[in-house]
């Protein structure tokens, strides 16, 4: 039960920082922090995740720079170009959602 405490815990953290975060954002968020060192695009979350890609495009994109609605994003996921195939998007961390992600493991494993 302890775990389950911590685990709750983390996720709050996310919360704070985006209060609108739904179970898809927390889903998209650790998948991606799970995956920090390593290319992720964002087609392939969809099938990960059993998510459209309409979902996963709106959820990254309002925990990015702006939300689909154009409104401020929160800034915790970088979402740039693929330079070899310009069709596609790659996602990864930027330091404010690495911070947050090590916060929610440290809770997590302490």
């Amino acid at each position: 039960m302890e775990q389950l405490d911590k685990v709750q815990v983390s996720l709050s953290l996310l919360s704070d920082v985006y209060y609108k975060a739904t179970i898809n954002h927390v889903r998209i968020f650790l998948a991606i922090a799970a995956r920090n060192n390593e290319v992720v695009e964002t087609r392939d979350l969809p099938n990960l995740l059993g998510m459209t890609q309409t979902t996963v495009n709106r959820c990254m994109n309002s925990m990015a720079d702006r939300s689909y609605l154009h409104e401020q994003g929160y800034g915790l996921l970088r979402v740039e170009i693929n330079q070899e195939d310009n069709r596609q998007r790659l996602v990864s961390l930027t330091a404010k959602g690495k911070t947050l992600a090590s916060k929610m493991m440290e809770i997590i494993y302490d």
